[in-house]
């Protein structure tokens, strides 16, 4: 696991500058199986596994454009698609690759799926704890100190008070109340690594197109 973790690790640093790299699933293609298909095994778990697959990019797709600020941040909306992440991770991921029906002409998976099935199920117990993480850091709500201070950033659509606001007396504990729409830097960080685990395990396990 140190091993994936360092790779993983690597991958981070510019995953952030990939935009739409999580979307990009091939739909179920026609399989060579005999005159009118003979022969041909039943797709409907491939095509339901695609299907998540696809929405799980989708919800990468989302978080991103929040987090690089083509989109307004919204807190509620993260939240919902990293704990819908991290829902779909783990055993409820890596059992849709174990099922008969999974791996044939209409899907992108190499053979090292099934011959190293430990490590990819370790990766999607990997990608379930960070985006776990992500939604927890995602419940803070940092003060504008931390912002000045540089724990946490200004996402596109957040409105910080100005600084002498947080010095008037009258208003001192009013800025630590409120949800001004700032994110822990650990977010960002959690998000990046979700990110990285998800190119990681493509690089590995996903064929080409």
């Amino acid at each position: 696991m140190r091993g994936k973790t360092l790779w993983v690790a690597a991958v981070a640093a510019g995953v952030l500058a990939t935009s739409g790299a999580f979307a990009q699933w091939a739909p179920p293609g026609p399989g060579m199986w005999g005159p009118g298909g003979q022969g041909r095994p039943d797709t409907s778990r491939t095509q339901t596994r695609q299907g998540e697959m696809t929405r799980h990019g989708w919800k990468m797709d989302e978080l991103e454009r929040m987090f690089d600020g083509q989109s307004n941040f919204n807190r509620g909306r993260a939240l919902t698609l990293a704990r819908e992440i991290e829902a779909g991770a783990g055993e409820a991921l890596w059992k849709q690759f174990e099922q008969p029906g999974s791996h044939g002409p209409s899907t992108r998976i190499t053979p090292r799926i099934l011959a190293d099935f430990d490590t990819f199920k370790e990766y999607a117990e990997v990608l379930k704890s960070n985006a776990g993480s992500l939604a927890s850091a995602l419940e803070a709500k940092p003060t504008p100190q931390e912002v000045f201070q540089g724990r946490a950033m200004m996402p596109r659509g957040s409105t910080m008070p100005p600084p002498w606001a947080m010095h008037a007396p009258q208003r001192r504990a009013a800025p630590q109340q409120q949800d001004i729409g700032a994110v822990d830097l650990k977010a960002l960080q959690a998000f990046a690594a979700t990110a990285a685990t998800c190119e990681v395990c493509h690089m590995v396990y996903r064929g080409r197109r």
